[in-house]
Parts: structure tokens; C-alpha cells; sequence
């Protein structure tokens, strides 16, 4: 007797039909993989920013806090104007600005009366120079420390990726200064949906003039 196979397979209709719900299927996975990979980076380069704006705020609290270094306790370098604000790096020969985007810091490190001198580094020292200024470079979107005792003023960049610094005398007494800065994510664009800005403000007291 013969027997008759059952050879009845897929139709072309199901096999598309499987075909299109597989397609589907790793599309939208890919599409939820691109969409996790975009939030890690966006929140990466926020963190990052946040860690940047900290470092920012640590090394300028270290750097003002110098200003009015008197060893000797000389009266004469005790009325020497140790904190000056000025714009882009401009200031006020009255010294009466109280605001401002740029620093001018004096102090007397080795006690010789005038402020002029880059002392030699060691691991107490964490400024070398008796004459810096603070400012912001709009254009590199750094912080910078120039020392004003080398010729031409020796540039050190502080910080990197801030869109605005600027510096307050909040009551007049030239004993703090209140610092704002606002640090920018690394690698997304102004115009980004996603794009934010991370803005720290603190008040730092100079150690020398309570």
C-alpha cells in the first residue's frame, strides 16, 4: 500500500508575515539601544560638567584665600589694596569696582614688602606669584591665572569648559568673595533639546583678612 507524505510547508505569506515581525522586532530594540547609549553619554557629560564646576570652585577657594599673605605684619602691606575687581581683566585705578569677570590678588609670600616676586614652590606653597590676576577666557571658555611678576604675565589655565565666571565683594569689606561660574557638558551643542548648564556659587573669606 502506498504511503503518502505530508511535505505541506510555510507559505511566501507567512514566511513575510515572519519576516516583517522580526524586522520589527530588532528595530525597535536597536532604537531603544541607540536611545539608552544617548542618555548614558548626556549623562556622563553632565556629571562630568558637575565634577568640573567643583574642581573650578576647589582651586579658585585655594588660590583667593592667599590674597593678603603678610608674614611680617608690616602695616604698609597691610593697606596695600589685596583684592581689586575689574572686567576682562581691566581695573579701576580707584580700586572701587565691587564686581566683576576678572581678580586682581596681591599678598607679600616672603616678607619683603612689595609684590613682586614668584617665590620657589614647595608642598606649602599653592601659590608662587605675589601678583596674579583672575579671568575668564570667553573665547576658550577657561578660567586663567596670570602671574603678573613674569614678563608678559605668565597664563595658567585653572579650568576648562566654563561659559561665565564672575567675582561679587557681597558687603564692601574686601574680606569675601563671592564666586559664580557656570561649567558647560563636554561634546553637546547649545542647541541640543538635552543640553544644560551646571552653575555653582560660593562665598570664599581670605584667610589673611578677618
Amino acid at each position: 500500500m502506498k504511503q503518502e507524505r505530508n511535505e505541506s510547508g510555510f507559505s511566501l505569506l507567512e514566511v513575510t508575515v515572519v519576516l516583517g515581525v522580526m524586522t520589527l522586532i530588532i528595530g525597535v530594540a536597536f532604537t531603544l539601544l541607540n536611545r539608552f547609549q544617548q542618555t548614558s553619554r548626556y549623562e556622563e557629560a553632565y556629571a562630568d560638567a558637575q565634577r568640573n564646576a567643583r574642581f573650578a570652585v576647589t582651586r579658585l577657594n585655594e588660590v583667593i584665600r592667599t590674597a593678603g599673605t603678610n608674614p611680617t605684619g608690616d602695616m604698609v602691606v597691610n593697606n596695600w589694596r589685596f583684592v581689586e575687581f575689574g572686567t576682562n581683566g581691566v581695573f579701576q585705578a580707584s580700586g572701587t569696582q565691587s564686581e566683576g569677570n576678572s581678580l586682581h590678588l596681591k599678598s607679600d609670600l616672603n616678607g619683603d614688602k612689595q609684590p613682586n616676586t614668584t617665590v620657589s614652590s614647595d608642598s606649602d606653597v599653592i601659590v608662587t606669584s605675589e601678583n596674579i590676576t583672575l579671568r575668564h577666557d570667553s573665547t576658550n571658555r577657561q578660567i586663567l591665572m596670570v602671574d603678573n611678576t613674569q614678563t608678559g604675565g605668565a597664563t595658567i589655565p585653572l579650568a576648562d569648559n566654563i561659559s561665565s565666571l564672575s567675582f561679587r565683594d557681597p558687603d564692601g569689606s574686601r574680606r569675601d568673595v563671592e564666586v559664580s561660574i557656570t561649567a558647560i557638558p563636554n561634546g553637546i551643542s547649545a542647541g541640543d533639546p538635552r543640553y544644560r548648564e551646571v552653575k555653582y556659587t560660593t562665598t570664599i573669606r581670605l584667610r589673611n583678612r578677618r
